[in-house]
């Protein structure tokens, strides 16, 4: 490839130091610039080979390179190469633990999924939270849950993990947890899982719901498949899994008395595009993204929609603890967390609401506290004692959210560009820990360049 030739990435930070890769945060999108043709290129990026001809690009969404042609004039798509085994992509260390999408809480601790993997932060003290540990896990972990000695993680989209995957943790220790298994039994990424019993039931995406066995944890088994639609979530009550089916519309009844043989039973289609579920009692709550919240009476197996209860902003996930809603809205310019009456759920009250700008992923109520999972704040502890006037009370948040888009190294130190942050300084002499050494707060930076004591910024604006 001719030096003239301009890429263009925003991508995941992969920096070539002593030999090693150090895979730093995922990609939103590229685009590869071929003089007067742009060729674009979406999903997660894990490796660039730039020295090849024709040009390849990896998306870790499809674990493989399309081959573009090198007519600068006119790049066109020819082919897919898969090189999973040809690239080794192999973490070592990462400053830039970010994106909440989940949250457990059990005890003193709260279990995050984030960009890497799991987080386990101490918060005995819910005003300022500590953490415990880090365990990267391979992909991008999705939902999780505890149950007893074990997290049980739902993801997927890694280099090395070519479909959807169940991920077992030892948290026996919290401040040491280590992978026990791995499970990759379909295609797609798992979205989220409920624990019931010896069985994990996951919401794998495109596959439909998996249930795997895990009498033993070490060993975890697939046990049963429906395979129906594209599930984002699952709540098990009894004998049936109520299931939350995504660009589908639609939520489903599974009944799953003997798991190895689930068998359907109805659907009902909702108005939008479905993510969380929760069931208390006779009635199920869908978080309905644009649409709000679905509320469906679930007392028959034939389940009926009650309404949609409209909320601002896309509704991500619910939780229901009591006589109260808890809301998870993933949309920065409206609140982060939403709380509704719920004591009589055919005429459901907003009672309060909480905004910090965060765009929330994942809910969950222990206690007098909400636990929030944002994008952009990390973890949110907010007092919900007075549900009619949410407070904050604590955070915890290693880094902000946003894109790492650039990265210039010199000597032992990494200069990096960050969408939200600015130009951020770490110091890579130990690569498995790199150090914030400094930073330069201009707003939406996405691009640098080092020339002796001097950082050049491209910026899209500048705070004064």
């Amino acid at each position: 490839m001719s030096k003239a030739t301009p890429i263009l990435l925003t991508l995941s930070l992969i920096l070539a130091l002593a030999g090693s890769v150090f895979a730093f945060e995922s990609l939103f999108e590229a685009r590869i610039d071929y003089g007067a043709g742009l060729w674009p290129c979406s999903g997660w990026s894990w490796a660039i080979e730039p020295d090849l001809e024709p040009l390849m690009f990896q998306s870790g969404e499809y674990e493989s390179l399309p081959l573009v042609s090198d007519n600068p004039s006119s790049p066109l798509f020819k082919s897919r190469h898969s090189l999973h085994d040809e690239i080794p992509v192999e973490y070592v260390g990462s400053a830039i633990w970010t994106w909440a999408r989940d949250v457990w809480v059990s005890g003193d601790y709260a279990y995050c999924t984030m960009w890497f993997g799991l987080v386990i932060v101490d918060i005995s003290d819910p005003s300022a939270p500590t953490l415990l540990s880090r365990l990267y896990t391979e992909g991008i972990p999705n939902g999780l849950q505890v149950a007893g000695n074990y997290a049980y993680i739902a993801g997927g989209g890694g280099p090395n993990t070519l479909g959807c995957y169940l991920t077992v943790v030892d948290v026996s220790d919290p401040s040491a947890p280590e992978i026990v298994a791995n499970l990759e039994p379909g295609p797609y990424s798992t979205a989220d899982l409920t624990v019931v019993g010896d069985y994990v039931y996951l919401a794998a995406n495109g596959s439909g719901l998996w249930i795997v066995g895990v009498s033993d944890p070490t060993d975890p088994q697939l046990i049963g498949v429906y395979d129906w639609g594209d599930a984002r979530d699952v709540e098990v009550v009894g004998s049936y899994a109520y299931v939350s089916f995504g660009s589908t519309t639609y939520m489903g009844v599974v009944d799953v008395q003997d798991p190895a043989n689930p068998e359907h039973v109805s659907l009902l289609r909702i108005y939008d595009y479905n993510r969380g579920i929760a069931v208390a009692g006779d009635y199920a709550y869908i978080a309905n993204d644009d649409s709000g919240v679905a509320i469906v009476d679930i007392s028959s197996v034939t389940p009926t929609l009650v309404m949609n209860y409209d909320i601002d902003g896309k509704v991500w996930d619910v939780t229901v603890d009591g006589n109260y809603l808890y809301v998870a809205v993933n949309t920065g310019i409206y609140d982060d967390l939403k709380i509704i009456d719920i004591s009589n759920p055919l005429s459901p009250v907003e009672e309060g609401s909480f905004r910090s700008g965060g765009c929330a992923w994942g809910v969950k109520v222990n206690g007098s506290y909400a636990f929030v999972a944002t994008e952009r704040q990390g973890l949110l502890v907010i007092d919900v004692s007075s549900p009619n006037s949410p407070a904050f009370e604590g955070t915890f948040n290693e880094n902000p959210g946003g894109k790492v888009s650039n990265v210039e190294i010199k000597g032992d130190l990494a200069y990096v560009s960050h969408s939200e942050v600015g130009l951020e300084i770490f110091d890579m002499s130990d690569p498995a820990n790199p150090a914030l050494l400094g930073t330069c707060p201009e707003s939406r930076c996405y691009c640098s360049a080092v020339s002796g004591n001097y950082a050049y910024l491209g910026c899209a604006d500048i705070r004064e």
